[in-house]
């Protein structure tokens, strides 16, 4: 478990949660893919897989707007192609430090990602609201479509 200080507004006018989504995203992965042996986190890469002492089959560290215009995201898929996690974490948080709502809104940030997990996983657990209202923050996790098992869970104190 970790802890944090009380939640703050930050600068961009969000709820600073990141203690409580850290939490549900170790609580997603636990109940719905616990043994999986390699996990992808979208957008917050390696700080996750390094709490939950699982490797990414990925090289990139982080999957922030900013670094996916590095990156290149025909690169990225092309890695996901060819070593597909056996997870996909989601965190859907207010990203406005980089100009857009939620990872996956547009293609500088992520679309063409999530168009490629949800035709090759199906949602397997969720936590908090739609990621289309962002209300509050939210947090998916994906496993491959072959090991599916309903039914859907909910889970988290979103």
């Amino acid at each position: 478990r970790f802890y944090t200080f009380p939640p703050l507004y930050t600068k961009f006018g969000a709820l600073d949660t990141n203690g409580l989504m850290l939490n549900t995203m170790i609580t997603a992965f636990n109940l719905k893919a616990p043994h999986a042996r390699t996990l992808v986190a979208f957008p917050e890469g390696i700080a996750v897989n390094y709490h939950l002492r699982v490797r990414s089959p990925l090289a990139e560290l982080e999957f922030q707007p900013l670094s996916l215009g590095y990156m290149g995201l025909d690169h990225i898929l092309a890695e996901l192609q060819e070593n597909p996690p056996d997870a996909v974490l989601v965190c859907y948080r207010n990203m406005s430090e980089f100009g857009v709502q939620y990872f996956g809104q547009d293609e500088a940030s992520g679309r063409f990602l999530m168009l490629w997990v949800q035709d090759n996983y199906i949602l397997a657990g969720k936590a908090g609201q739609s990621h289309l209202t962002m209300t509050r923050d939210a947090v998916d996790i994906y496993i491959p479509k072959a090991r599916a098992r309903p039914p859907l869970l909910n889970f988290g104190p979103f």
